[in-house]
């Protein structure tokens, strides 16, 4: 018989397009003067952030990619259990080897806060014919771990890899709880890496016990 994944993926962009029409981002709760339009990449990246492994199986494997949609990860309700609160960038511009970023200070981690993750969507051009790297625009995402007083400690690159993603124009960071109690503070990177056009538009969401410090 058909199968359910594709229409159940559909279903839950829907709500989430949803959850930003009627003004639900950032508080978990309808508001009309916060409103927005959405774009096909933020939803993109609202459904990939929450994602959640298959088990067993390699994540960012053939077998799951960035796993199973989940929408109780992925969109805070005020009346929910989740602590965390989300973050969301929509039409940002960047130029060639532009770099825009910003500084999230960590809350002591506690229940309902599992893990922190970033993700980061465009909307590149067609690729080539027969292409190898299909990439027309590459943007890049890092994100650096510091603690009080300290040099950067750690960086931490996208989709599971030890290096920039230059494959893909979806790039996902996710660390752990354990991990975290290692900083209080963390820098999110964007980068205009390898640029065809004079800009590209892009996407970031990020979920997790966190402020964005100031300035």
């Amino acid at each position: 018989g058909p199968g359910m994944p594709a229409p159940a993926a559909a279903g839950a962009a829907a709500l989430v397009r949803q959850y930003f029409l009627e003004g639900w981002y950032p508080l978990g709760k309808p508001h009309k003067k916060r409103k927005l339009i959405p774009t096909a990449a933020l939803v993109k990246a609202v459904l990939v952030n929450g994602a959640r492994a298959v088990r067993p199986g390699k994540p960012y494997g053939p077998a799951q990619g960035f796993g199973h949609v989940s929408l109780a990860h992925s969109l805070k309700l005020a009346r929910g259990p989740a602590r965390w609160r989300p973050l969301a960038w929509d039409r940002r511009r960047i130029k060639p080897k532009q770099h825009q970023g910003v500084v999230l200070r960590l809350w002591k981690v506690r229940r309902g806060c599992d893990d922190l993750r970033i993700t980061l969507v465009w909307t590149d051009r067609p690729g080539r014919p027969y292409c190898r790297r299909c990439l027309m625009n590459d943007l890049d995402l890092t994100v650096t771990g510091y603690k009080t007083g300290r040099e950067a400690t750690t960086v931490v690159y996208a989709n599971g890899g030890r290096t920039l993603d230059t494959r893909n124009n979806v790039e996902r960071v996710v660390i752990s709880k354990e991990r975290l109690k290692k900083f209080n503070r963390m820098r999110v990177e964007v980068t205009g890496s390898n640029l065809i056009d004079l800009y590209v538009r892009y996407s970031l969401y990020a979920t997790g016990c966190f402020y964005v410090a100031p300035r």
